[in-house]
Formats: C-alpha cells, structure tokens, sequence
C-alpha cells in the first residue's frame, strides 16, 4: 500500500543515516499515524461541518470542576463508600458526566488564537497540525448548547453533600463547574460550548481558514487542499502553511 511504501522510505533513509536510533523510528511511526489520524479526521469535519462534543472527563486539567466532597454521618463508614450511589462523589460525577463540550481557542487581548506558538506546540502535533478558524458569529446554535469564556481564576466549585439537590447544585454553581480553571491555563484563550443533550456542533458556514502548521509537510498539505475543495468547496487559497516562531511564514 502507499502508506508501506512511505514507511519502507522513511526506515530506509533512517537505517542509511549514520545517526539513526530508534527513538528516530519511533518518532517518524508517531508522525505516520498522527498525519493519518489527521486526514480521517479532516475528511469528517469538512463534508459534515460538525465537531464532536467530548466527555468533559477529557480535559487536561484534572483539578478542573472538582469540589470538596463533604460526607456526613449518613454515609456508610466502610472503603466501598465510593459504590454508595447517594453517596456525594458518585452523585456528582454521575451528573458531571452527563456534560460534553467543544472548545476553541478565541481572539482575546488582541492575540489571535490561531498565533500562539504553544498551542501549535500542545495541540498540534509541534506544529505539524491544523487550526481550523471558525466565524463564530456566522454559528447557529441552538439553545441546548451554552457557549462562554472560560474564566481563570482557579476558583473551585463549593464544597457538595447527599443533602444537597445535585440538579440545583449544578445550575447554581455552572459557572465554577463547567466554565472555571486553573491560572496557568490562561494563554489557551478558550472559549467553550457545553451541553448536556448535544453531540455535535453545527459550523457549516462558519470556516473562514485553515492553517496548516509550519512543520506540516507540502504532501500532506496537497491532500488537504485536496480534502478541502473536494468536500467542501474550500478554495485552496483559504488553506495555507502558517506560523513559525519568528512570525508569519
């Protein structure tokens, strides 16, 4: 197939390089299935115009949206406490989980999104990725799914206990829950959609570029250009190599 004949290449410039090791292996199969991975991927989002809303159990800040449990004489007193389904953890999570959300990563204190290196670096696959700018005012969405800044104030959820009602809880303390975390997150810039009946986001019409990272090779571009004006009549020259760390290339 293709993708052998390009593997065979690889290893066989690798093998034939006096500086070869397997962390060089490893790391061109990483680069393979992350190019792969990203073309799959790619050719969902530009024919649909949909991104799916994820488990927020998926973010990267494990701290985030988690309170105090306070427990009570009337939970049980045993290491299966957790297997209790009054009991408050299990109560908040089975609640917690029922939320999904989409995230982007907004223009804010005059810095585009899209221009910040360690985005690239994080999300990105070091730069060898893509961002996808959205319109957001060109967004239809429907009121099931709630869109908001995320603010950084590293302000946790109050403490929750099996007396308290877990719906109400939620509405009441959304903001600290699902739209709240920690300082050193701040330079994302993100701006979250949520919901809790939802599985996607509909952005049909609200493309307005893609960039393609600055270490993306040109055959990889190629056929997303390709992808692009095939699925979705994205003209190539709304799909463009960007970014480096000495500015726009």
């Amino acid at each position: 197939s293709k993708l052998e004949r390009v593997l065979r290449h690889g290893i066989h410039i690798l093998l034939t390089d006096e500086t070869f090791n397997f962390s060089n292996l490893r790391k061109l199969l990483l680069d393979i299935e992350y190019r792969n991975d990203l073309i799959k991927k790619l050719k969902y989002i530009l024919p649909t115009m949909k991104l799916k809303l994820s488990s927020l159990f998926n973010t990267n800040d494990p701290t985030e949206g988690r309170p105090t449990f306070v427990y009570g004489e009337a939970d049980p007193n045993h290491h299966n406490i957790e297997q209790d389904s009054l009991a408050p953890k299990t109560m908040y999570f089975n609640e917690y989980k029922k939320y999904k959300f989409v995230s982007f990563c907004g223009n804010k204190n005059n810095i585009e999104g899209w221009r910040i290196s360690s985005m690239w670096a994080h999300y990105a696959q070091n730069h060898k990725g893509v961002c996808i700018e959205i319109d957001t005012d060109k967004l239809i969405v429907p009121d099931t799914i709630k869109g908001c800044w995320i603010d950084y104030n590293g302000k946790f959820p109050p403490p929750f206990t099996r007396e308290q009602n877990i719906e109400q809880y939620f509405q009441d303390n959304d903001k600290f829950i699902l739209y709240t975390k920690s300082p050193e997150w701040e330079y994302e810039q993100e701006y979250r959609f949520i919901s809790s009946s939802e599985e996607y986001l509909d952005i049909t019409g609200a493309i307005t570029h893609i960039y393609c990272g600055c270490r993306m090779c040109s055959l990889t571009q190629k056929r997303i250009n390709s992808i692009g004006y095939k699925t979705s009549k994205i003209i190539p020259s709304l799909i463009s190599r960007k970014l480096s760390l000495n500015g726009i290339l």
